[in-house]
């Protein structure tokens, strides 16, 4: 049966759920005939782009209920908030059966201009006020979304005034992959485009990430005269997203570029003989602080070992170890990887009870900065300490014998790299196949 939902891909759950309360709406008399209440009403809650007002909309439609909107866009000024409020209350439950649709309710009670004074309070106020007046009118349903609940009155949602309450996160593996599969629909894709890869990629993309960047991957192929898109304009598209920036290439000197494209095959090298199908792309193209990166894909279907967190930490120590080797002097790119390594390290330590230590009880540090001096002992701070230590040097150690041990490849990677710059999947794949048999 076709729903107003099957526009929305992925969230299978969700729509359910929403389908569920929409069928409550056509049949509450039948409710009520039973016993039952109608809920008050729904709050949608979850961060921007994942499709909360698309959803919202959809289940207006669905409902096939009268509705009246509010939303922050529609005030010039904070005078006219309480009358706004009042009128569009009173209108909802003139129409009753009726949905009042409140979007963005985060940003309508804590506006641009004072997002954390006290006015917001006087706002919650105002549109409680107006819950409690209308609460007894028959068939006047809220319907609320928010961006963000820890700066909303928690009265607003409570149970009894909003009923039911759904999370709207950022979609999964599966959910990406219909979502680009919903978003490739009408664009010339190429074969190089592994849509159940670049879903493994673009983990944390919301729906609304997803649609920009495949639209404007069909941009960056129509000014470069294609009429098909392949999987280097994504991935054109996709570094200036996750670095942020538009800038023209940085050129660099001879030697600068040499070892950039060494540090990066290092890391490159140690990932593919960690795992040769997680490897996505490699570049030492450069973008304000970024020289280059080796791109990986991540998987949220399976559970992260001990030995996942080493084997991040041995392709993070894949640069400075390269850079050691064929130059032996290290840039400033092996710092931030070290730095990054010794909070792997630390967390797993001193957190995770890796070593021995805390291993029933791991959650004794909960913040960042581990631990305060004053709830640990010296003798304890220095056998982590010990324990980290020896962790960074076996690790070290290993990926130095592995660096060594194919030495041939990471020159080979580095030199392509230096040459094309870019290497996509299909390069690396290659390259791998060209040293392990």
């Amino acid at each position: 049966m076709k729903t107003e939902f099957d526009r929305i891909a992925g969230y299978k759950e969700e729509k359910e759920e929403l389908y569920k309360i929409c069928t409550l709406i056509k049949k509450h008399d039948e409710l009520e005939s039973v016993g039952g209440k109608l809920p008050r009403g729904l709050f949608l809650i979850g961060p921007n782009g994942v499709g909360k007002t698309v959803m919202a909309e959809s289940f207006i439609k669905e409902s096939g209920c009268d509705s009246v909107s509010i939303t922050y866009n529609d005030l010039d000024n904070d005078d006219e908030f309480i009358p706004y409020i009042k009128n569009k209350f009173a209108v909802a439950a003139s129409k009753a059966p009726c949905i009042l649709f409140i979007d963005e309710l985060d940003k309508l009670i804590g506006n641009s201009r004072h997002f954390f004074m006290a006015d917001n309070f006087d706002r919650s106020r105002a549109i409680l006020n107006e819950i409690n007046k209308y609460s007894k009118v028959d068939g006047l349903f809220l319907l609320i979304v928010a961006n963000r609940n820890y700066e909303l009155d928690k009265s607003i949602i409570r149970s009894g005034r909003i009923d039911n309450i759904i999370e709207i996160n950022l979609p999964n593996e599966s959910e990406r992959k219909e979502i680009i599969d919903y978003y490739c629909n009408g664009k010339n894709i190429d074969d190089s485009v592994n849509i159940g890869k670049l879903s493994k990629m673009l983990r944390g993309f919301s729906g609304a990430d997803i649609e920009s960047l495949l639209n404007n991957a069909v941009i960056r192929s129509f000014v470069n005269n294609k009429r098909t898109v392949s999987n280097n304009d994504i991935m054109g598209v996709y570094y200036d997203k996750v670095f942020n920036s538009k800038e023209k290439e940085i050129v660099l000197n001879e030697k600068s570029q040499k070892m950039i494209s060494y540090h990066e095959a290092g890391h490159a090298v140690i990932a593919l003989l960690i795992d040769p199908s997680s490897l996505n792309c490699a570049t030492i193209l450069s973008r304000s602080n970024v020289r280059g990166f080796v791109s990986q894909y991540t998987s949220e279907e399976k559970i992260t070992t001990f030995e996942d967190e080493k084997n991040q930490i041995r392709i993070a120590l894949g640069g400075l170890v390269a850079e050691e080797m064929f130059f032996n002097e290290r840039t400033t790119g092996s710092t931030d990887d070290i730095r990054k390594v010794k909070n792997i390290i630390a967390d797993l330590v001193r957190k995770q009870g890796l070593c021995g230590l805390d291993k029933t009880n791991v959650s004794i540090f909960a913040r960042e900065d581990f631990p305060p001096d004053d709830q640990c002992s010296e003798y304890r701070l220095r056998r982590m300490e010990e324990a980290e230590d020896s962790i960074l040097n076996e690790l070290y150690e290993s990926v130095k014998k592995t660096i060594l041990d194919h030495k041939e490849m990471v020159e080979f990677v580095a030199n392509e790299l230096i040459s094309k710059k870019f290497l996509s999947k299909e390069d690396i794949d290659k390259i791998y196949s060209k040293f392990i048999r």
